[in-house]
Formats: C-alpha cells, structure tokens, sequence
C-alpha cells in the first residue's frame, strides 16, 4: 500500500501596505527531508523518505549539496531556504551545512496530525502553508487557535501532489535518492517542472491573536503530506482624521468626514445606512463607521455631530373673519431665538404685526429670521364674508284652506349658522326651523305673502312671494243601511257642506242608481255580493274633499251539503261535509231524522250515528247576515246488523272424519255467509249450512265464520277441532314371489301407530310388528291392520305373494341326433315339452340362441352340435335340459336360386344359396346386362339384398358366376330380381 505525505512551510507577516505575505516564526517540524550540506549521503542527512514507492524513495537537496556530488546545475532547493512568488515570501528552517539532520518538515501519514506553534502569536487578515504530497493529492484539515481560547476549523483542503499540480509556488528543483552516495545517473531526476510546491491560503479572525495551527492529514488513500512554511498577511487599524461639520439650526445638514485612504468599505448606523467614507444629512447626535478593509478586517470610530436650536414662528389674524369692507389684525409671534427680521405677504409688511383690509378671503405667509440666519414661516387666514342671499321657493302658490300645505325652501347662500327672520303670512307652521324647509298650512281662505332676511353677520337683502288660498269644501254623507242582502236597496245623503258652485262626483260601488242627482238623495239597489264603498267627491275651484262608507252586500247563503257513506250499518256513522259557502258564524239547522251528531249541529264536518235500520233523510237550511238559504236534504241507508255463531257435531275426530256444522246465529236471507274451512274437504252444505265437513290432516284446525248483509259485516267467530293423526299401515315383503316353499320375511314401515295386526289369505294371523311366514304353492294376499287410539286404518296387498311350482325343461327334435344332416338340409324343428314354465332360452352350440317356445333352426355350417333349453317361470326359478349331437355334414349338391323379391316384406327378400357355406373357399360373383359387378363375395358369403352402393337396384336379370373350388369347373348361370 502506499501512503501520502503533506509537507506545508507556514509564514505570517503583519499587513503590509502591498498585501505581503510575510514569514512566520514556527516551531513543531518533526522531520529532516531535505539533504544539506557538502556531504556525499542523503541518507545521513535526511530522518525519512518523501515518498514510499520502491525503487524511488526520494527527498529533496539543497542546491549546496547537488553541486556538491556533481548533480547537474538547477537542482536543489535554494540554500537559505527563502521561497519568493509573487506577494508572497515563504522562509523555510534554514538548512545546515554538516552531515547530520536538523528537522524542516512537519511530516503526516494518513490521519496523523502535527502542531505549529507560532513563536510569537500576532493578529492576521491571512495565512498561507507552503506545502506538497506525494504518492497521489493529499487532503489536510487545519485548526487555528487563538490566545482567547476560541479555535477556527478549515477542512480537507487540496494539497497536490508533488509531480504536476496546479499554481506551484515553486517547481522544477528536482529530487533524488535517499541513499549514501556517490550518486551517479538514475539517482536523481528532474523535469522543467517537478516536484513542486505548493500554496494553501486561510482567512484568518483578524481581531484575534492567532497562536498554533493544529494540521491533520485526512485523505482517504495512503497519500503522505509534508508542511515547510508559513507566512501571513499582518492586520493595523486604518488612521482616521476626521472633519465634522455640526448641524444648525435644528436641521439634518450635519456630516462626518473620516479623511481615511486606502480600499476600505464603510456602513453608518444612520437610517437609512450610508456607505460612504463621508456620511451627511445629518441632524445633531453621536454616530458609528463600521470600516472593514479588503481582507474583511474590521473596526469601528465614534463621533458626535453638534447642533445650534432653531427658533418656532407663529401668526394668527383677529377677527378671523369679515364682512366685504371690514379689517383684521395680523400678528407674528416668535418662540426662541432672537428675531432680526419679519415679512409678510402678501402686502410687503416689515412688522410682527400689521392691519389688512382684504377684499376676498386671503390667506397670509410671514417669515422671520434671528441673529444665527435661522429661517421659520408661519400662516394666518382672513376670510372675508359676502352678504347672504335670501331666495327661496314656496310650493305650491295656491292652495286650499285648511287642506293643502306650502312647503318653503331656502335657496340662498347662507349657512346653517346664519340667522332667519321669516315672515309667513299668517300661516300655521307645521314643521321646519332655521333654513328650513318648512311646512305651511293656511286655514283661512284669501291673499297673503311670505318674506325673508338672513344675517350671518351680513345682512341680507329681503325677499318676498305671494301665496293664494281658496275655500275648501267639507264632504261626508250618510247610509240608511250599510248591511243588506242581495237584491235589496239603499238611500245615500250627501251630509257634508260645499260652497255654491261646487261640484259632486259619485261612486256607488257596482250599485243601480234608481233615482237622484247632484248633492242627492240617492236610492240605489246592488245584485252584487262583496263588500264595496261608496264614495263621494267634492269640488270647489280645485279644492276637493272627498267621503266615503263602506257597505256589504251578502249573497243568499247556500246549504248544499254531502253524506258518505250513502249506507251505513245500524249503530254505524255517516260523516256530513258543508259544501256551500257560508261562513263558520253563520246559523245552521240540522234535521237529523232520529241520528246523534257528533261533535254536534254546526257547519261540520259532523260525523252522525243511526241506531236503527231504515231510510233516513237529513236536512239543513242556513242564515247568515241576515239572509236564509233554501232547505238542502241527503238520504242514508240504514242496514240491519247480523250475529255470526255456530256450533260443530265433535272437537275431535281422527283424520279423515267428518264433523256437521250448524249455524247458530241470526242474519235476514239476504246476508251472506263466509266460512272458512281452511282446506278441508265440505261433503255436503252451502249458505247457512248444515254443513258436514271431512278433515284429513291430523292436528289442530279451525272454522271460521263471518256474515255480511249489505253494509253490515259481522266480526269473525271460530271453533277449533283437533284431528288426530290416523295410522298409516304399510308393508313390503322380502321376496313376493318365488318357488315352493318360499321363506318370506315381512317389513313393517307403518307410521303414527301404536298396534299392529297382520292377516294371511291361508288363515295364518299375527300380531308382531314385523313377521315371517312359510308359503307352499299359490298366491296369497296380506293385510295389515294399524291402530292409533280409537282411529284404525289398514292395508291390504291382494295376490301379493306368488308361489309357484319349479320349471321342468324336456324337448324333442325332427329330425333328431342319430342321423346326419345335409348342410342344404340342416333346418331342425324343436318341440317343447317343458312344464311350469313361461319363458326358454335356446341355445343351439352354433353361437345362436333363440326365445320362442318352439323354435325352427337352421345350421349355416357342418359339424355336430348340442342343443340346451333353459326354461323358467316369471319367478325366476329356472331348469336346462340338453341333446346333442346333431351332425351336419356337406351336401353332395348345390341348388341355386334363379329369382327373389327384396321388397321388404319379409318373404324371399334376400338372395341365399343353401349348403354354400360348406364350402368355406367359394366365391360369388354377379353381373348386369353390361357385365358389371353388382356384388360379389370370396370366402364370406352372405344372403344379398339387391343393392349396389347403397342404393334398390332395379328389376332386371342378373348373371351370376360362382367358383365352389379352386379345382373345380364354375358354376354359370341368371338371377331375376323382382320388385
């Protein structure tokens, strides 16, 4: 692995005036890197290798020592350890000229850490590490601390390594091995511009004293970093000189010049903050320049702008205000200070007090100034009056007396504060004060005037209108009856007074004036219905008053009404519903015809109750303001009521029974009845009854009954029935049928019974709930009888158990076993003798089996064969017998038909050549009239149906060759088939 190595020279100064980083005293170096000395040994005068990375292991020289050993000029560091770039001055620990090692390095692996500390602490704007790395850039991390204990922490900084870094304080001095000499090439190496050293810069707290500089070589790799120097940019207070200019008068026109040179930035606490190295505008106080230089130094400087007072002016007019032509006094007064001069204007005045005259309202600036050449201004105002006007309007010019009003507004100039003198005729003020408006009325008919003057302060010219009041007419009349019916009349008077002259507008509200004109009497007759006025208008001139009465004209009231319902039941209610149009407070007369109203006689609804049957008729007739209506009537139909009772023949029975039901109540024979037997079989009965009714189903059950008589229901009455379950017998046996004797095993599945008893059609009887019996040969019937209680029911299975004799099978043949068959001839008739059977199975050893009782067989084939019978009755007992052999043997001849008719009718349908199958190798082949084969077999022949393809070949004579042998000669010849 290889480690990196930081090597810095640190150097501090105080500030110069050219920003020069000076060197700084240090002490802390922990390592010798750099071969001095006139020696032949870097190795004697070195403490550790620069880097690690065999064969290298280099360290620097001095120029001294590689001239020394005969290395090429150029190389080594400059002697006396000086390193000069730019504004920068670097002083490496000067190099010894012996052969032993003197430590000028403080020398850091990776994560290990060295202190400087600075032979005398001093207080710096800036520092700078004069440093390298090798084996790779190295990072280090510096901490600055200061003599008040406070530190200042610059982490992982660059540090480039050593070979082609960017901005070298010094490169291109070469480097060699760390060996002893002599040294020869390959020992050293340089290039133009390696190894280098280089710069770290740090901005330092200027307004403390830096003491050590703790450093710590934090790269992540084994990079090794080397410090050689330091040096720094010392911090002196700028020099002030400062030029302050008080504030006079009161006034912010103070300022403070500091007089400082040199790049500094500056802030004043004043408001707002100026940053100029002058700060003006400003009022008396004491003030604070906070000056920081380029480095961010900072320092502050305090002074304090004095002030002269200022004195305050103030004028004043008296009167205020005046009249067109009047005069007031002016006056200054000064407040502080001494007073050297007074003006005012407009008018020139030289004075603190003068008298004026304006000739409209003027507004007067005087200023004054005191022995210092302070200057304040002050105002005062004269405001001068013109005399008010006093119009105004007087609205309307003619009234009536007594009635209408005049309403009077000021429409002069002057203000609510002037006084009014009015003047308004003799009128009577109804409202208004000061300016108005106001409000007239005059109650005495002729010609008169309003006049006016307004003094606020001016006196104004007086105005005047006229005003003219007629005589007012006073109308009222009478009625001799403001409440009448319908088609009845009234007279109308004019009661009030009029001048002569005047005239009469009447309106009589819908009425039909029968005679009367002018002030009346009026006879006037109305047909309509609704409450109306009559009025009267009265005119004098234009002066009008008008009357008026009210009066009702009532419609003839109706008595129309409604019932519902139109049929009741006795000792039920009707509702009535008033459908006409009187009013609640109207008089309603009910005749009820025998019925109780509730809530009792009114307008309704009532709700009425009859408590006897029959055809009720009700009446009413209404009165309302004094008018009566005509007799309305409505009819209701009153129903007898009906009783619902009945009584049944028994409460219990056993499912299945019946019981009679008998109507006990009382109905009219136009009542209708509704019973309710649930699903319950009635056997007999309809209306009242008696009804006699089957129930089935076992348990609890109920009748029901209610009656209806037009509008008369009755409730519903019910009389319960309990049904006991009847038993349900039931039985199988195991088996029914069979051959004699038979073992039969009997299973009751009877339910809802409690006792059992069987009986057999031999005349064997038992009572066990499940028995066995022994039949012989016959067929039997069996009953069950099951009991539950009282309620008993059976079962009977008539001919259910079958006991027959065992079948006997026996047989004959034609022809029979001792003689041999021809094949042609092989047709066997069976006769059966069998006894107590009913069904046969044959089985004729061909691989054929038939059913019939007598079965005729024809053998296909030679050989010899036995024949089974198995004969069975439909009990499923069976019995075989058997015979053999019948011997078929070939025939000696074939016989061919030449004709058959497959038409499906079950008779020579097929073409078939008896005896061929004993010729097993036999072929058959049959041709058209064109010589095409129709059909043909070899070695399987089968009867032929006359189709080809699937399809009736039609009539017509066919041509048959057939090869029995292969040896032997075919045999030729025709075939008609007949449809």
């Amino acid at each position: 692995m290889m480690r990196r190595i930081i090597a810095v020279l640190l150097t501090l100064a105080p500030l110069a005036l050219a920003a020069q980083y000076n060197p700084i005293a240090v002490t802390g170096f922990n390592h010798d890197v750099v071969a001095e000395g006139t020696g032949t040994s870097s190795l004697a005068t070195t403490t550790r290798e620069m880097d690690a990375i065999t064969p290298s292991n280099f360290v620097m020289c001095t120029q001294q020592f590689a001239a020394a050993n005969n290395i090429p000029a150029g190389y080594g560091l400059p002697n006396n350890g000086t390193v000069v770039s730019g504004n920068r001055l670097y002083q490496m620990v000067s190099f010894g000229t012996g052969s032993g090692t003197s430590n000028n390095a403080l020398y850091l692996l990776q994560n290990e850490n060295g202190v400087l500390t600075l032979t005398t602490p001093g207080v710096f704007s800036n520092i700078s590490l004069l440093g390298t790395a090798t084996e790779g850039n190295a990072f280090v991390t510096a901490v600055l601390r200061y003599t008040d204990g406070t530190f200042q922490t610059v982490a992982n900084r660059v540090l480039p390594d050593w070979i082609g870094g960017a901005n070298p304080m010094l490169q291109g001095f070469g480097r060699i091995k760390r060996i002893n000499g002599p040294f020869g090439a390959g020992t050293y190496e340089q290039a133009p511009n390696n190894p280098r050293l280089y710069a770290i810069d740090i901005t330092v707290n200027c307004t403390k004293t830096l003491a050590s500089i703790s450093i710590t070589n934090t790269s992540s790799s084994s990079s090794r970093a080397f410090i050689f120097a330091v040096s720094g940019m010392g911090y002196t207070p700028p020099v002030v000189a400062p030029v302050i200019t008080p504030a006079s008068c009161g006034q912010s026109n103070g300022s403070i010049a500091l007089g400082i040179t040199g790049s500094y930035t500056y802030s004043w606490n004043t408001t707002p903050v100026q940053n100029g190295v002058t700060a003006l505008n400003l009022p008396g106080g004491s003030y604070t320049a906070t000056i920081t230089n380029s480095a961010g130094c900072v320092s502050t400087y305090t002074a304090t702008v004095p002030s002269t007072p200022a004195f305050t002016l103030a004028a004043s007019a008296q009167p205020a205000a005046i009249c067109a032509g009047g005069s007031s006094t002016l006056t200054a007064v000064a407040t502080g200070g001494t007073i050297s001069t007074y003006q005012w204007e407009p008018g020139n005045i030289n004075s603190s007090q003068a008298t004026v005259s304006p000739a409209a309202t003027t507004n007067y600036m005087v200023w004054a100034q005191d022995i210092n050449g302070c200057r304040d201004t002050a105002y005062a105002a004269v405001t001068v009056n013109q005399p008010p006007t006093s119009s105004f309007t007087a609205v309307p010019a003619t009234v009536c007396s007594a009635r209408d009003t005049v309403v009077v507004t000021y429409t002069g100039n002057a203000g609510a504060a002037a006084t009014y003198n009015w003047n308004f005729g003799g009128a009577t003020v109804l409202s208004g004060s000061g300016s108005g408006p106001y409000t007239l009325i005059y109650n005495t008919a002729g010609n008169t005037a309003i006049s006016l003057t307004v003094d606020n302060g001016c006196i104004s010219q007086p105005t005047q209108q006229p005003i003219q009041v007629n005589a007012s007419p006073a109308a009222s009349l009478s009625l001799n009856n403001n409440s009448i019916c319908a088609g009845l009349s009234v007279t109308v008077s004019f009661t009030g007074s009029a001048p002569v002259g005047s005239t009469f507008t009447w309106n009589f509200g819908g009425g039909n004036v029968q005679q009367g004109t002018a002030a009346g009497p009026y006879t006037v007759v109305y047909n309509n219905t609704s409450a109306t006025t009559v009025s009267v208008l009265v005119n004098n001139s234009g002066c009008t008053d008008t009357a008026s009465l009210p009066m009702v004209v009532h419609p003839i009231p109706s008595a129309a009404f409604s019932v519902a319902p139109a049929a009741i039941c006795a000792g039920e209610t009707v509702v009535t519903t008033y459908t006409g149009g009187a009013s609640a407070t109207a008089t309603y007369n009910w005749n009820l015809n025998g019925g109780t109203a509730t809530p009792g006689p009114g307008a309704g609804e009532q709700t009425i109750a009859f408590a006897d049957a029959g055809t009720k008729t009700i009446t009413l007739q209404v009165t309302e303001n004094g008018c009566t209506s005509t007799v309305a009537q409505q009819t209701v139909r009153v129903d007898a009521p009906v009783v619902a009772s009945f009584s049944v023949s028994a409460d219990t029975i056993c499912a299945g029974s019946n019981v009679t039901v008998t109507f006990t109540g009382t109905a009219p024979a136009t009542a209708s009845y509704n019973w309710n037997f649930g699903s319950r079989n009635v056997v007999q009965g309809s209306g009242a009854g008696p009804y006699n009714v089957r129930f089935s189903t076992s348990g609890s059950q109920v009748i029901s009954l209610s009656l209806s008589n037009l509008t008369c229901t009755s409730p519903v009455v019910s009389q319960p029935v309990y049904v006991q379950p009847m038993p349900v017998p039931a039985f199988t046996a195991t088996p029914v049928s069979g051959c004699a004797p038979l073992q039969v095993q009997f299973n009751n599945t009877s339910t809802q019974a409690t006792s059992f008893t069987w009986r057999i059609s031999d005349g064997t009887s038992y009572i066990d709930a499940a028995p066995s019996h022994l039949f012989n040969r016959g067929t039997y019937s069996v009953t069950l009888v099951a009991a539950a209680g009282n309620c008993i029911d059976s079962a009977v299975r008539t001919n259910y158990i079958n006991v027959a004799a065992p079948p006997v099978a026996r047989f004959t043949a034609s022809p029979g076993t001792a003689v041999a068959i021809p094949l042609s001839l092989a047709g066997v008739s069976f006769t059966n003798q069998s006894q107590h059977a009913t069904q046969y199975r044959w089985n004729f050893g061909d691989g054929t089996t038939s059913q019939l009782a007598n079965p005729f067989h024809q053998y296909s084939a030679i050989g010899s064969y036995t024949v089974t019978l198995i004969a069975s009755n439909g009990l499923g007992c069976t019995d075989s017998f058997s015979m053999q052999y019948f011997r078929i043997i070939p025939d000696t001849a074939i016989h061919i038909p030449n004709s058959f008719s497959p038409n499906r009718d079950g008779i020579n349908d097929t073409w078939v050549i008896p005896g061929l199958a004993g010729y097993p190798q036999a072929k058959v082949f049959v041709y058209d009239r064109y010589g095409q084969v129709v059909a043909k077999w070899e070695h399987s022949y089968r009867p032929w149906d006359g189709r080809f393809n699937g399809k009736d070949l039609p009539l017509a004579t066919y041509y048959y060759i057939v090869q029995l042998r292969r040896e032997e000669k075919p045999i030729a010849g025709w075939l008609l088939l007949i449809r």
